[in-house]
């Protein structure tokens, strides 16, 4: 069974590492639509960072800032130069951190009212990010 706190660090943690990765495609897109779509997702992931930073410290719980040996991993993996690369890149990193996410949830067991509008705001998040990459593969 995941905790509350367990399943909102993980979502934390990835909403950090997507927002990372997200920074680093918007300078290798090319066409102005995509380098558009990118940014209008760094901006929703931010403000589902900063729900998650705003639970966190009501709660009085720890965060864990991405490491810095982990971004430069998150980095070195992005290999992407075309937007069709980009977006199919990051629908395969949409999909795969929903995965992750879902399987967590069914771990959970809670009625947290305040986790579970976050999760599923990043969840529809992500659905519409995947969507926002299609035209651009």
């Amino acid at each position: 069974m995941v905790t509350t706190q367990e399943l909102l660090s993980s979502l934390l943690h990835t909403t950090e590492r997507n927002h990372y990765l997200l920074t680093i495609a918007k300078n290798y897109a090319v066409s102005h639509g995509l380098k558009s779509v990118i940014l209008g997702q760094i901006r929703e992931f931010d403000q589902i960072e900063s729900d998650l930073q705003y639970i966190f410290a009501r709660r009085g719980w720890e965060t864990q800032e991405l490491q810095p040996a982990e971004r430069w991993m998150v980095g070195l993996r992005f290999r992407c130069r075309t937007d069709a690369a980009i977006a199919e890149y990051m629908i395969t990193m949409h999909t795969r951190d929903t995965i992750r996410i879902l399987k967590l949830r069914n771990q959970w067991h809670s009625a947290d009212e305040q986790a579970v509008t976050v999760l599923q705001k990043y969840l529809d998040s992500k659905l519409i990010s995947s969507r926002q990459m299609q035209p651009y593969l």
